[in-house]
């Protein structure tokens, strides 16, 4: 219980941060209008004495003498929560909730380029033997592969940002998943590999994040194709 004196007095108000005084002043005034309902909320920083600021909600009722022409204001109820913590939390969740879409676009454009990247290095790393070692047209591969590796490696890094950006488990048909990863992956094998498909369908379905199902996926079948290359050499 506190009066609109105690409210608007000198010492209240000097601890209101300057950018917040001349608003919580102005509402003040407008709470204590014979003219309003005489409610009034609002959050402002107050500055402690020992320089630290803290977020606060206020809240107040007035009421007026409704026997009086002037409706003039006789009492004020009033509460005053701190609310730094929620202001902190909600903060921490906003940057959360930023760094999870930075890191879903990051692992979107990586496996996008991964893909590309990995018929640079496949067809590359298969021309290599097929050219003579002492040529240029060698070296000039061989700068391809190793650039090739540089970028796979980066490419490695925004994965892993990606995925310690925050993974989101879902309910998902395997064997859909699988059937989707190949398609994608079907223009990045080498024509001269034979390419089968057999996948048995499935009712069950997995909780797990997509993106790290698919990047499995590639890996495995990344794998395989470097495999079969160095056996068809």
């Amino acid at each position: 219980d506190w009066s609109s004196d105690v409210c608007s007095s000198d010492l209240y108000i000097e601890l209101i941060h300057r950018n917040d005084r001349d608003r919580i002043l102005q509402a003040i005034h407008q709470a204590h209008d014979p003219s309003g309902n005489g409610q009034f909320h609002a959050e402002h920083q107050l500055v402690r004495p020992d320089g630290s600021v803290r977020h606060l909600s206020l809240r107040s009722l007035t009421w007026f003498d409704v026997d009086s022409a002037a409706r003039l204001p006789i009492r004020t109820l009033g509460m005053v929560v701190d609310v730094t913590d929620r202001k902190i939390l909600d903060a921490s969740r906003r940057e959360t909730s930023k760094m999870e879409a930075i890191g879903t676009l990051a692992g979107g454009i990586a496996h996008e380029f991964n893909n590309s990247l990995t018929a640079v290095l496949g067809f590359s790393q298969l021309a290599l033997p097929l050219v003579p070692s002492d040529s240029k047209a060698h070296r000039h591969i061989q700068q391809v592969v190793a650039a090739g590796q540089k970028s796979r490696a980066l490419v490695h890094q925004l994965l892993t940002f990606s995925q310690q950006s925050g993974q989101i488990r879902r309910s998902l048909s395997l064997h859909l998943l699988v059937k989707e990863s190949l398609k994608l992956l079907r223009p990045t094998i080498p024509s001269w590999i034979e390419f089968q498909a057999h996948i048995a369908s499935s009712v069950s379905l997995v909780s797990a994040d997509a993106t790290q199902m698919h990047q499995l996926i590639l890996n495995l079948v990344e794998n395989a194709v470097h495999e079969i290359g160095r056996a068809h050499v």
